[in-house]
Order: C-alpha cells, then structure tokens, then sequence
C-alpha cells in the first residue's frame, strides 16, 4: 500500500478519523519499511526522488500515514529528518505518533495499581490530549510513584521506576492509543526447527550457555575434589554436562560432601534456566517468495509482533519458547522483508525522546548511570546481528579501503563504518556523512561519552554539569543512549 501525505495542520483526533487520502499519496516512493521492536523502536523509513509530485510538502515535523504490517490498521508517523538527496533521492525518517508524548509534562502524582495509574497518568498530563490510555494489566497492588515533572514517554519505560519497571507488560501503540498488555500476542503455534526450516551460523551461540544436567564437585582445604552425584534436568541423546564449582559456599575448615553438593546443584538449577537455550534468530524473507525454501516458513507471514512460537533445539533434544520481538514490514509490497525472534528484552529506553539526564547527585549514582551504559552496550553488541565487508581499491599502491555495512549492498545500508589510512568512521545515512569516529591523529567525534574518569588538559562544551561526589557532562546535548 503506498503510504501519504497528510495535513499537520489538522488535529490528530481528525487525521486518525480521516479516510481521505490527505495531501496525496507518495506514489513515486521508491522504498517505504516501517520496522517495529517489542517496547522499542517504532519507525518509518521511505525513499522519495525529489522529483516526486509532493516533494516540495515534505517536511520535517509532517505526518505520513502508512500500514505497518499485514493486520494492524494505518498508523501515523511523523517525519524527523530529511536527508541530503544522494543519486536524487532523499530518505525520510518519521517516528510513531506515540513519540509525541515526549513532548508532554506530568506532574509529580503517585498510585496504586496498574489500571489506576493509567488514569493518574492521564488527569496529571499536560499536552497530549488527543491520546488515551489503558491496560489489562490486573495488578492493583503496586505503587507507581512520578516525583517529578516529565514527559509521559519518558515515564512508559527505560528508568527505574517506569510503568514497564513497576507493572511489566508489552507495549501497543495503535496511532493515539496506548495500550499496555499484560501480554501482547499469542502463541501461533509455529515451530522452527534448527536444520530443517530454518538454520543459524549462531546456533552454538545460542546454546552456549544451555545445559541438560549439572555435576557438582568443591575442593577441600587440601584441594582434592569431591564430586556430587550427576543432577539431570532433562534426558538428552547427546547431553551438555555443566561441570558446577561449589568450593565457595564451604568454609576453609568444612568437608563438603555428595548429599551437600546435590543440595546446592539442585538450588542452582533452580535459581538459573539452564535448559532454556537463548533465541536469537533473524529470519529474513527477502528474495525467497519463489523458493522451496520459502515454503517452510511462510505461516511466518501471519505471525504479529509479540507472538510465540517455538524453537526446537533437535541436537539436545530441547525446545524454547520465544517471541516475535522485531518486525520489518515492507509498505508496498504489504509483506515482511523479515522478522526477528528472541528473548524479550525491554528496549524501550533507546527510544525515549527528550529525557535529559539531570546533574548525578553522588558517585554512587554516577556509578550506576556507568553500569546502566555499560550493561546497554553490553546487551547491544552481544546482540548485534552479522555485517557485511565491501573493500574499495585506493591508489595505484594496492591499498584498499574497507567498508562495513548492515545490508548486503552498501546503497541499502543505513548504518556504514569504514576505515582506512586517515581513520575510522561512521555513518547513519546511508554513507551520505560520517558523524563519529576516530582520525589517524587521534583526534575523536562522538555523539556522546560515557566514561568512568575523564582527564584533560582542557574541555570546551555547551553543557558541562558536576557535583562534589561526581562529574557528568553532555556532549552535544545528548544522552549517551539517544532518542
């Protein structure tokens, strides 16, 4: 479905209700995909020559309507950036309606219970009046406690003490509707089973850490090792044994013995998944439509953000559960280009807009402001999918420069990193500029810096904030996890 223009000029209560095609439709769009994470990113990306019949209405702060998968109905989108034309064609970027509500104001309030917060939330709202919200969440026993004055997008989730934080739940954002389910989706019943229908080069990375029994053993003071009885947790034709040290939980002068050690395994294996392998799967539809292959996988198609399926392990003769945490869905062609499968992780604080990080009142704070960007970074890159490697001949000496890029071409890929004799680059659109790296004089541009320590023999900044026990500074008045 080709995606349009509409007038922002209107009310977002009439642009929802509006079944016109508004301004007009965006016809000669090249490429329009609208990806979509479990409490995370929602977002639409078009390609759009600028000989188009509506360039010239294009701008940021616009609204484009535009279906984001097979069943959901027409969502609104607003338009955030508009890249420089590269081979004629710009790249429209435009964020979820819902994203408006970072530009709300919620007074301090607190409640109790899931349902009442949401009414609390809304009657101590400022701005975002057409938007509603609710929740099937039961629970009507936990405080919710807002203690100061900020956006409500900013109170949905990512911070200690958010609504994800104190409820837990999964996000719908149906254009100015939002809904926090106990439990978006449902079981489709689909299975994917490594080696038949669906292979992973990460698969021993997915089952790393999994184990189908436990055999403890401690050292003595004298550092001999004595060995538990083997505890299985499920029966497997090729089972993974985890050899469990338990020599901590003794002291110097203690024996341990077989009945002690099985007690502590037995403990540990409850306390820890360890048959539950970790799923991460992206399966990608693109170029398959025709294909034997294709056929394996296509009730994939009906599947909806947050559904469950199944994940067979036949090598350990296990099985995980794992939902639908990503969605690509391709707007013209209405069919996803791929979808990703994984443990479900909250990821919404890397979508909050406009949350400033307020001056750190102690080191201790300060050191968990470092933990939290260490774990996200952590998290990010442990997650992070396989790139691809172009190299591009420099000279008559037979040096080369490199190019790394998440799509199989450069020309799809938004996200570019390149290095070569004068240093090390990145790039978010599409290779058109390169905003960070590190020259070959050590010379750095970053978006942002978390650091434990910084030492300098001079800092120039627009904001620079600190207190007795600590130092936090703002780098280009951004956040080190950006909107």
């Amino acid at each position: 479905m080709i995606p349009y223009l509409l007038d922002h000029s209107k009310t977002l209560t009439a642009l929802v209700n509006d079944n016109t095609a508004g301004l007009g439709a965006l016809a000669e769009c090249t490429k329009a995909t609208v990806t979509e994470e479990r409490n995370g990113e929602f977002s639409l990306s078009i390609q759009y020559p600028i000989t188009g019949v509506h360039f010239k209405d294009i701008e940021v702060g616009g609204l484009i309507k535009a279906k984001p998968n097979e069943t959901a109905a027409l969502q609104i989108f607003r338009i955030k950036k508009i890249s420089k034309p590269l081979r004629g064609i710009v790249t429209i970027t435009a964020n979820h309606i819902s994203y408006d509500l970072g530009k709300t104001s919620v007074a301090p309030f607190s409640s109790i219970g899931a349902a009442a917060t949401m009414t609390a939330l809304k009657n101590n709202m400022t701005g975002g009046s057409a938007f509603t919200l609710s929740t099937d969440i039961p629970n009507t026993v936990n405080t919710f406690t807002n203690t100061k004055p900020q956006s409500l997008r900013a109170l949905l989730g990512g911070q200690t003490g958010s609504l994800l934080d104190v409820f837990g739940g999964e996000y719908e954002f149906n254009n100015t509707s939002v809904i926090l389910h106990a439990s978006r989706g449902s079981d489709s019943g689909i299975v994917l089973e490594y080696g038949k229908n669906i292979t992973d080069i990460q698969q021993d990375e997915n089952i790393e850490n999994t184990y189908t029994a436990v055999m403890p053993y401690a050292l003595d003071g004298s550092g001999n090792a004595i060995v538990g009885t083997l505890q299985t947790i499920i029966a497997s034709a090729e089972p993974k044994i985890l050899n469990l040290d338990l020599s901590e939980k003794y002291d110097i002068d203690e024996t341990p013995t077989a009945e002690t050690l099985n007690a502590y395994a037995q403990a540990y294996i409850a306390a820890n998944d360890l048959a539950t392998p970790s799923v991460s799967i992206k399966v990608s539809f693109v170029a398959l439509w025709q294909t034997e292959e294709y056929k394996s996988i296509a009730p994939l198609e009906r599947v909806r953000l947050c559904d469950t399926i199944t994940v067979k392990f036949e090598k350990l003769g296990i099985s995980a559960t794992a939902k639908i945490i990503s969605t690509e869905f391709d707007v013209l062609q209405e069919r996803y280009n791929s979808i990703e499968v994984g443990d479900a992780k909250s990821t919404f604080a890397s979508t909050i807009s406009g949350i400033a990080s307020s001056v750190q009142e102690s080191a201790t704070s300060t050191a968990g402001y470092l933990d939290g960007a260490i774990s996200m970074f952590t998290s990010l890159i442990a997650n992070g999918m396989g790139l691809f490697v172009t190299k591009e001949a420099v000279g008559t000496t037979g040096g080369v420069k490199f190019y790394l890029h998440n799509k199989p071409t450069r020309a799809e890929s938004q996200y570019q990193w390149t290095i070569n004799a004068s240093g090390f680059a990145v790039s978010q659109d599409y290779g058109e500029t390169w905003t960070a790296g590190i020259d070959a004089s050590g010379n750095a541009l970053f978006n942002s810096v978390a650091a434990n320590e910084i030492n300098a023999m001079k800092i120039t900044g627009s904001t620079i904030s600190g207190s007795e026990m600590g130092f936090f500074a703002t780098v280009n008045s951004s956040t080190f996890f950006p909107p």
